[in-house]
This record gives C-alpha cells, structure tokens and sequence, in this order.
C-alpha cells in the first residue's frame, strides 16, 4: 500500500488534465481486465436501459470505468494536494442556503449520489462546513488509516460507524452546529433505523420522517420512477 500512497502523492503533481489523460487509460484497461464487474455492469446497463443497442451500452459502461479511475487518482488530491487546489477545481451553486440555515442552528442534511467523483466536492465542502458522515472501516488496516487521516484533514469532521446506526448521529447533531453528509446508498440495517423529533420547521411543524417498517409488515407501493436516459457519446 505505500506504494500506492507515493503513486497518488507524486500524480497530484500532474496538471488536472493530465490526471485525468492518465485516468482514462487506466480505466479502458480495467475495463478490460476485471471482467466480473466488467460482467455486473453489462447486466445492470441491460436491465436498466434496455432501448440502447450493445454498442451504446458498451460505451457507456467504458465511460464509467474511466470515472472509477479519476476517483481512484484524485485521491491523491484529496489527501496531499493544498486546499487552495481543491477549491480552484470546485463550484457553488447557492451555497448561502446551507451558510444561513446552519447560522440559524437549523439541522440540515446534505444528500448527495454515491457515484464516482463525488469526493472532490466533498473534501472542498468540508474546509468550510463541519460536517458529520458515516464511515464503513476497511479491511485493509493501512488503507483504513490512510482513508480516516484523510478524511480528518480538515479537523472539521465527525465520522460515526454505520454499525452505530442513526441513534448516534442524531445525537451529535442535537449536540452540534453541523451539517449531515449522507450518501444516497447508505447501507444500514432496518432494525437500526430511530427517528426522533429533531427535524423543527421555523412554522412549528414538526417534518421528521416516519419509522422505518419493520420486515413483517407489509410493503407500502409507489409509483415508478421516471426513465433517465444517458447520455451517448
């Protein structure tokens, strides 16, 4: 793994779009080479959007493998770059909604996709809000260390086990003036899901959400979702 780490701690010396050259390579060569997930993402483009012809889907499933591989060498930003780089590289967009609502004690939640290169933002986000996450350790005891170091680089984080559940971090964040970063793949079981009243409208109205339900009670239905069609180069 100290390999790995020097690798990532010498690219981020490398001009963004250099990185990203480099990235692109390395993910049409996993494309290839890892063939199981190579194999899942085939079924899932299949299932999922079955209007697009093999050629279609075949590119699509490439272009994610490369955004796999710009994550993967971000992560050199990410942990070693200055943070004036990360901010160079990032946008807001109505970020004064998040400064105001967190000036006013409000709980917020950020929910963000769990999709490639989403740390980026992130990272950046966390040099100016304190933010509270949910962490899954790795098995990998030097990974795990490097990705924690990482993950604190700022000081300004509080990371909680998803083996805690929520009870945990609605109890920090009734302690502190912070903002929730939950992924939109969060991986908790059903039996640990607590919702209490924490969530308070200025107009007094109380919109906590409702219990988890159990798994012997009967599903509730909801509509299907819309179709999103990618787009195709």
């Amino acid at each position: 793994m100290k390999a790995a780490f020097l690798f990532l701690y010498l690219i981020r010396l490398l001009p963004f779009c250099v990185l990203h050259k480099i990235a692109d390579a390395i993910g049409i060569l996993a494309y290839y080479a890892v063939k199981p997930r190579r194999k899942v993402g085939e079924v899932n483009l299949k299932k999922c959007f079955p209007e697009l012809n093999d050629s279609q889907r075949t590119a699509l499933l490439k272009r994610h493998f490369q955004h796999m591989a710009k994550l993967m060498l971000e992560y050199g930003l990410y942990w070693y770059a200055p943070a004036e780089k990360l901010r160079s590289l990032v946008r807001y967009q109505d970020k004064h909604h998040l400064d105001e609502a967190l000036a006013a004690s409000e709980k917020v939640i950020i929910l963000y996709p769990h999709f490639t290169a989403f740390e980026m933002a992130v990272y950046t986000l966390n040099q100016d809000v304190p933010l509270t996450s949910m962490y899954s350790h790795q098995k990998n005891k030097a990974l795990d260390e490097q990705i924690l170091k990482g993950r604190h680089r700022y000081n300004n984080v509080f990371l909680i086990g998803r083996t805690e559940g929520l009870r945990a971090i609605i109890k920090h964040l009734r302690k502190k003036r912070c903002a929730l970063s939950l992924s939109a793949r969060p991986r908790l079981r059903p039996q640990r899901f607590h919702f209490r009243q924490f969530l308070r409208h200025s107009d007094g109205h109380d919109y906590r959400p409702q219990p988890y339900r159990r798994h012997d009670q009967k599903p509730k239905s909801f509509p299907p979702s819309p179709r999103v069609k990618p787009t195709i180069p």
